[in-house]
């Protein structure tokens, strides 16, 4: 072996014939560290368990080198880094979003939508080209023929839908909000959404 001669007590520059084993660090601790030693006099170094890393397992020691706090990843250079979140721009508004049991037919339909306090008449008209209507005079309402879209996190309301000539629904809705985020966790807009259904005749 070259250049180690100072673990034989010669100079450092010096080669030195050793067994092959010497090339094996676990066994070569076996043989040094004392005079005479087949080795050499001085052991080698204890390898360095975790060298500048903060995360992920030592590929050398297999030791564990430590785990990220939350939010924070472990990179491919095993350091904590911070996590990055890829959001989208999608918008949303609190509201009830209250589904009919079957999609009204072509007509005209008168829709009544009250929050107990205050009421919204709406008409909506079916057809093959236009079936969408939204009345904002009291608070928002948007209407499909499958579904009512109430703005705001009322917790109670009346829905009550009539063709001219008879009622299609009346139903009194206790609701409940909970948390949506359209482009994901982590990222906003967070609005409040709660889910329905009323059963036409």
């Amino acid at each position: 072996m070259q250049n180690i001669g100072a673990l034989f007590g010669y100079e450092r520059e010096a080669d030195v014939c050793v067994p092959g084993f010497c090339l094996d660090a676990e066994m070569a601790r076996d043989e040094c560290g004392f005079e005479g030693a087949q080795c050499g006099s001085l052991c080698p170094k204890e390898p360095e368990s975790c060298p500048g890393m903060e995360c992920g397992t030592d590929p050398d020691t297999g030791e564990v080198c430590g785990s990220c706090p939350e939010g924070t990843v472990c990179n491919l250079e095993n350091k904590c880094s911070q996590i990055v979140v890829q959001c989208s721009s999608a918008t949303c508004r609190d509201g009830a979003d209250v589904a009919l049991s079957r999609d009204l037919a072509v007509g005209e339909y008168e829709i009544e939508i009250s929050n107990g306090i205050e009421t919204e008449l709406c008409t909506l008209e079916v057809d093959q080209l236009s079936h969408f209507a939204v009345c904002t005079e009291v608070f928002s309402v948007r209407l499909q023929p499958s579904r009512v879209f109430v703005d705001g996190a009322h917790k109670k309301l009346s829905v009550r839908i009539s063709d001219g000539e008879s009622i299609l629904a009346d139903e009194d809705l206790d609701l409940e909000y909970s948390a949506f985020r359209p482009n994901g966790e982590g990222c906003l807009p967070e609005c409040q959404v709660a889910f329905a259904e009323v059963v036409l005749n």
